[in-house]
């Protein structure tokens, strides 16, 4: 009896490996993939991007600079990188380095706000109102709402200013 009951305990275990995918689907060893790593993807031009269509702005939007645009992201790219360090220090337990991580992050955040601030009214007044926006202006409304939960994350990690 214990061995008719090892024996079906013993199928249930193979059967779960199987189904949970523990084999090797390759069939090579599985060496060779182990070792090798993936090829890297083209490099592909971004297309500009598409505008939003909508009612004819009251006034124009204010000019929007590739090179202010980037480094925008750019900013925004390295507060999202402190602000992970900092989870990383408050996880492990430092609470002061995960603060001012926090806070450095905030600081790059209030960066981009100051820089944008005019190009951010604008965008505003332009979803509230429905209008056309350029391309440039739904990447900008992109980064915001990106900005925006950073910020609430960052707040709520213990950020301050």
């Amino acid at each position: 009896m214990v061995l008719l009951l090892g024996g079906v305990g013993l199928v249930v275990v193979i059967a779960l490996v199987v189904l949970m995918g523990g084999g090797n689907k390759d069939g090579d060893g599985g060496a060779a993939s182990s070792t090798t790593k993936p090829a890297a993807a083209p490099t592909v031009a971004t297309p500009a991007p598409a505008g939003k269509q909508g009612k004819a702005p009251t006034r124009p939007a204010p000019a929007l600079a590739a090179d202010m645009a980037q480094n925008a992201r750019d900013l925004l790219a390295e507060a999202k990188t402190l602000s992970n360090e900092g989870v990383q220090a408050r996880t492990a337990g430092n609470n002061e380095l995960a603060r001012q991580k926090q806070s450095a992050a905030s600081d790059k955040c209030e960066a981009i706000k100051a820089m944008t601030a005019t190009n951010w009214a604008w965008l505003e007044e332009a979803e509230l109102e429905g209008w056309t926006m350029p391309g440039e202006y739904v990447d900008l409304g992109k980064l915001y709402t990106d900005l925006l939960n950073l910020e609430n994350r960052i707040r709520k990690g213990g950020g301050t200013r």
